[in-house]
């Protein structure tokens, strides 16, 4: 998968700079959209395939629990405590503001992450 998934990176750019080049940038929105939909419908399809084909994904799992379905209120104020009593709050916050407008989780973002040792 990840072979595809690089693949893909670097090829999209260079085949979408191709169509809008030798067409027009309609062209580009347009295998665009013709692309999005046919993987929509493919994917659906080899979804409902799987879920027919493999009975045991029908059956549903219920956890039982004595609070189920309520809010507990402390539960819910002592997990904030512990983040805003921790050392990296502010990074997170930040990060959390920076991913939201202009970043995505990447190989490169979990590489920095491996190099600073924040996670694993």
């Amino acid at each position: 998968m990840t072979t595809i998934d690089l693949t893909t990176n670097i090829l999209a750019p260079l085949v979408m700079g191709q169509i809008i080049t030798f067409g027009s940038p309609l062209a580009g929105t347009v295998f665009i959209g013709a692309w999005n939909l046919i993987s929509l419908i493919v994917e659906y399809y080899l979804l409902h395939w799987i879920y027919v084909n493999i009975p045991a994904l029908a059956e549903k799992e219920f956890k039982k629990d004595d609070s189920e379905g309520r809010w507990n209120i402390r539960e819910t104020m002592n997990a904030w405590k512990a983040y805003f009593n921790h050392r990296i709050r502010f990074a997170g916050i930040g990060f959390a503001l920076l991913f939201i407008t202009v970043m995505g989780f990447d190989s490169i973002t979990f590489g920095r992450q491996n190099l600073a040792k924040i996670v694993g």
